[in-house]
């Protein structure tokens, strides 16, 4: 590959002060999002596999444990669910749009250098050090273009973990997210050792039952609104009735968003006993989700977003009688 066709778009200045404070760091910890899915994952692990090169301690850390889609990936059996903030010299967060999204309540009192490495338009720039970048396809893509520019060896088991990230943020390199430089970058990850059969798989060809139930009953459920908006809910009740868990649930928003004329898609689900998550997604050129989840207290990408907030969702039935 001809990295000198690579496209580094983010501050030097700030990559350079992060590979500074990253060398003299004893002990890091890598923090993906709640609910985590493939770029999140894949980024730390790729990370965490590139920083052992430098002889750094590192650990792996999320408040939920990952997917199943990723546990195929080294080191996804690792992940510590619990943070100490008092004891790491240096805390990374990768793909958290927000500082909401680390989801550990103490991370607020954490006072050492913090790494914020995302490619959500939402981002704040939370970190000390801020490597952000919303027009690059996931962080996956980030983090392979950073560690390029630092001199990693990109390694067999580092380039499987970026192309788990870049798949799944493309949409198996079909959304509008794709251009020459994701595609050449792919192809080097393929060529490092990486396979997409392996990615394809594990993400794609491993439905287990209660997903099929699920997904069926939520697809059965879609409603079009007078905006032409195609809308899904999945309470509590819902999970229980098929013992599923919010993996279960994840993917099945693309599938609602094609509806026929729709202008873009919501998912309401209750991820716990008394918070709602919502996600939105769009195929048209038209629509700025990032600022409709904005209103929300959310964020994300012009066409792919979502938001939180406390909250229940209760089944309401209306009977009509007519004569």
């Amino acid at each position: 590959m001809d990295l000198n066709t690579l496209n580094f778009d983010f501050d030097k200045k700030e990559a350079d002060k992060a590979l500074i404070t990253i060398k003299k760091s004893n002990l890091i910890g890598i923090i993906s999002h709640r609910h985590p899915d493939p770029d999140t994952i894949g980024a730390n692990l790729a990370l965490k596999s590139a920083l052992k090169q430098f002889g750094q301690e590192v650990d792996s850390i999320c408040v939920h444990q990952p997917p199943k889609t990723c546990q195929s990936l080294i080191g996804a059996d690792q992940y510590i669910n619990e943070l100490d903030i008092n004891k790491y010299d240096l805390i990374i967060s990768v793909d958290c749009g927000s500082l909401s999204q680390v989801a550990f309540t103490n991370i607020t009192d954490y006072q050492g250098e913090y790494i914020n490495i995302d490619h959500h338009a939402s981002n704040n720039n939370f970190g000390t050090i801020n490597l952000v970048n919303s027009y690059l396809s996931s962080t996956a893509e980030i983090l392979f273009l950073l560690l390029t520019y630092w001199g990693f060896n990109i390694t067999k088991d580092i380039a499987t973990n970026l192309l788990f990230g870049l798949y799944y943020d493309t949409g198996s390199f079909m959304h509008s997210n794709i251009n020459a430089q994701v595609l050449n970058i792919a192809s080097f990850l393929l060529e490092q050792g990486a396979s997409i059969q392996e990615v394809h798989q594990n993400m794609y060809c491993n439905f287990n039952l209660t997903k099929f139930h699920l997904w069926g009953q939520t697809l059965e459920n879609i409603s079009v609104n007078k905006d032409q908006t195609s809308i899904a809910f999945v309470g509590q009740e819902d999970f229980k009735k098929f013992n599923a868990n919010q993996e279960d649930i994840s993917g099945i928003i693309d599938y609602i968003s094609m509806v026929d004329n729709s202008n873009y898609a919501v998912l309401i689900n209750q991820d716990s006993e008394n918070h709602i998550k919502g996600s939105l997604r769009t195929r048209k050129d038209g629509y700025n989700l990032s600022d409709l989840a904005g209103t929300m207290g959310g964020g994300g990408h012009r066409k792919a977003s979502g938001f939180g907030f406390e909250g229940k969702i209760e089944k309401k039935y209306i009977w009509n009688i007519k004569n």
